[in-house]
This record gives C-alpha cells, sequence and structure tokens, in this order.
C-alpha cells in the first residue's frame, strides 16, 4: 500500500492533527491548506487505511511513521484521535483528589406541611 504524500508536510499534517483534536471544520482546513475538500478528506482516509494496515501487520508505530516519512509522536497522535491507537497510560489525566459524590439529602417535610404525618404521632 502506498500513500500519496506530496501534498501534506509534516508541519501541515501537525496542523491537521491540532485542528481536528479543536473541531475545526474539514473545509477551513482545507482552504488552509489550499486543497480541495475532498483531497483533504482523501488524504486523511489514505493515512488512515495506511496506520490501520499497518497495525493489523504488527508493525510498531515508528517502523509506520518511518515508511510514512512522518515523525512517531505525529502518528501516534493522529491514531489516537482516529481511534486506532489507545492513548500510553501516563498520558492520562488522573485526579489528584476526586471529589466523593454529594450526599443526597433526605427531604423531611415538618408535620405542619405534612398533614398525614400528624396521624402517626397522636
Amino acid at each position: 500500500m502506498t500513500l500519496d504524500r506530496s501534498y501534506l508536510t509534516e508541519k501541515q499534517l501537525e496542523l491537521l492533527v491540532d485542528y481536528r483534536w479543536r473541531g475545526v471544520s474539514p473545509d477551513y482546513i482545507a482552504r488552509k491548506f489550499n486543497l480541495p475538500t475532498a483531497g483533504l478528506l482523501n488524504l486523511e482516509s489514505q493515512l488512515r487505511d495506511f496506520l490501520r494496515v499497518g497495525l493489523r501487520a504488527e508493525k510498531s508505530v515508528e517502523q509506520i511513521a518511518l515508511e510514512l516519512g512522518y515523525s512517531p509522536k505525529l502518528v501516534t497522535e493522529f491514531g489516537i484521535f482516529y481511534n486506532l491507537i489507545q492513548r500510553p497510560e501516563e498520558e492520562l489525566p488522573k485526579e489528584e483528589n476526586p471529589k466523593p459524590a454529594p450526599k443526597r439529602r433526605r427531604s423531611s417535610l415538618s408535620p405542619v406541611l405534612n398533614p398525614f404525618s400528624w396521624f402517626r404521632f397522636r
């Protein structure tokens, strides 16, 4: 499987991943890179397929990045965005002091507000 990477430089792929994480539309990204939207989506699809095939073949991310000509960190971020790679445990955000669940208050109606409670006490 070959990838036509004549369109995206490493800096452009880095911006693409950054923009996608921030939820920027593909139309805006394509205009920014001076590409047609369909072309950008096609490149993303090719890159995603290339990564998926490489991972199924049990290649490491470093090997796949080397074949693509991009940095392993960038390929990892791209894979994490598309749920092809799981984020390493050390990068997961950890809560230092998790807050306990709020305690529910009992709704105790006073006998004045609840006329049926008067019958229990008399």
